[in-house]
């Protein structure tokens, strides 16, 4: 609130926005990094990690404030991160000093059988009295865990309102109240939930605490199937800044205004675009609070609607949507009936397969290409669909990777060179691991498969076989390691 430090204009930091970033150094006052998108693993369990600390000592000689946005952690769900998580978050945060720490109202983990699964995407939380006192006490939770001020930002929600769920702004005024904290206003995903059908912007922020909201994201998004996705994909519509700057009139305890972008559209925006972009914002921050009505504003008490008895557990909202979310066959109830008749599930399903597919894709470069080319584009979309139904979502596409190579050798495909090239790519990714060095024996020389499969070309069979052997040797392997990477979540 009015304690926190009054810090400005800025833009989220992702690895590969640094030229961006130090090219617009004038016109940014702060930097909002991910912790966990410069986490990494090295061991074949994946379950410790440690950060980067090349990308972090470049982060450290950044000339302006630091915050902390976290996307591994989300507080609007009942199971909490393992204490490690939480002293590896201390430890980043130590070694930045970011001014606050900001995370998601939302949960990406559910228990099944005492396992907990990662869904690998933020899902809504149930809006009901219980939905509220479980994200109470997650709040609190991740605030006993680290100490720094904390804020919690409004969700993007692609599924329709239940006539049982407290409405939006409701919802999210009680639970700043309750926990006694900071509200971080996602405007760009309140916006596209208003463009889906949910609450309007307006009715939304009539319903907040204003003196509670310290921070601002705006991003920009684009439609699919109907839907308005929240895509971080470029630079802010007229119309959102517009919305904007009535809303910034309204707060004078607004600490922040941060541009979202994610680096795979960085191609696609000018340097002109972007710098209207930070100008803009910072035309808009000066004027923050100028309603003078409100430099006295009393502090909103909690607000009153009505009430309806909720037919579901919060646990049972969490798993089904969970289950549904990741494509895994749930018992018919009137639950996962509802949520399957919800077109806001298929955007779910869409969003969560291609992350997990782009993990696959990524770490097995040579082999699901040589895939694609043999079954065709759409038999090998299915022969994933198949693969992810069977099994559960993981932090780390080493992980998910390993997973699919024994999926790959239990289907027994017919394809000349595959499995060899599995072969060889997996022990690529045990060297980056261990740093040890590692034989690949062939039985024909690979590297015009390699040269065919890099011009996305099936490559000729060869009549002629060989002894050929490929050593792999840490030193001469890409050091950008993304395969382990903590990839907890598919962060739009």
């Amino acid at each position: 609130m009015s304690d926190f430090p009054e810090t400005g204009v800025g833009m989220i930091y992702l690895p590969g926005l640094e030229n961006l970033i130090e090219s617009h150094f004038h016109l940014l006052d702060v930097i909002e990094i991910e912790p966990q998108t410069l986490w990494y693993n090295k061991d074949e369990k994946c379950d410790s990690f440690d950060f980067n600390g090349k990308q972090n000592s470049r982060l450290l000689e950044y000339s302006v404030n630091k915050l902390f946005h976290s996307v591994g952690f989300p507080v609007g769900g009942s199971v909490f991160p393992g204490n490690a998580e939480f002293d590896l978050l201390n430890k980043h945060a130590s070694f930045l000093t970011p001014l606050w720490i900001s995370e998601h109202l939302s949960f990406n983990t559910i228990e099944d059988n005492g396992q907990v699964i990662n869904t690998n995407f933020l899902l809504p939380p149930m809006q009901t009295a219980e939905g509220i006192d479980i994200a109470v006490r997650a709040i609190n939770h991740f605030k006993s865990k680290i100490k720094l001020p904390f804020a919690f930002e409004t969700g993007v929600n692609y599924l329709q309102q239940r006539n049982y769920e407290i409405p939006d702004g409701h919802f999210v005024s009680e639970i700043a109240t309750k926990a006694d904290c900071n509200i971080l206003l996602d405007l760009h995903n309140i916006m596209a939930n208003q463009i889906n059908g949910r609450q309007s912007v307006s009715e939304f922020i009539n319903q907040l605490p204003l003196e509670r909201i310290c921070e601002i994201h705006i991003a920009g998004g684009f439609f699919h199937n109907n839907y308005y996705l929240d895509a971080h994909s470029g630079i802010t519509s007229k119309d959102l800044l517009e919305t904007l700057e009535r809303i910034v009139y309204k707060l004078p305890y607004l600490k922040a205004l941060i541009f979202e972008m994610l680096p795979e559209y960085v191609n696609d925006v000018t340097d002109a675009a972007m710098q209207d972009q930070f100008e803009q914002m910072h035309r808009i921050w000066d004027a923050r609070g100028k309603d003078c009505r409100l430099n006295k504003m009393k502090k909103k008490t909690i607000s009153n609607y009505q009430i309806i008895a909720q037919p579901y557990s919060v646990r049972a909202w969490e798993y089904t949507l969970g289950e549904a979310a990741i494509g895994k066959p749930t018992i018919d109830n009137d639950l996962s009936i509802a949520f399957s008749n919800d077109d806001g599930l298929k955007i779910i399903n869409e969003l969560i397969f291609h992350f997990r597919a782009s993990m696959v894709v990524s770490t097995l470069k040579l082999s699901t290409r040589l895939l694609r080319l043999s079954l065709g584009t759409e038999s090998f979309t299915e022969s994933l669909k198949s693969f992810f139904a069977n099994s559960t979502p993981e932090r780390f596409a080493y992980a998910v990777a390993k997973k699919y190579a024994g999926y790959l050798k239990d289907m027994e495909y017919q394809i000349p060179y595959l499995y060899k090239l599995v072969e060889f790519e997996m022990a690529s990714l045990h060297t980056m691991i261990d740093n040890k060095v590692r034989k690949v024996h062939f039985d024909y020389n690979p590297f015009p498969v390699f040269r065919s499969l890099s011009d996305f070309q099936m490559p000729a069979e060869q009549d002629i076989k060989m002894d050929f052997v490929l050593t792999i040797k840490p030193d001469e392997l890409p050091t950008n390691k993304d395969s382990f990477h903590f990839d907890s979540v598919f962060h739009n």
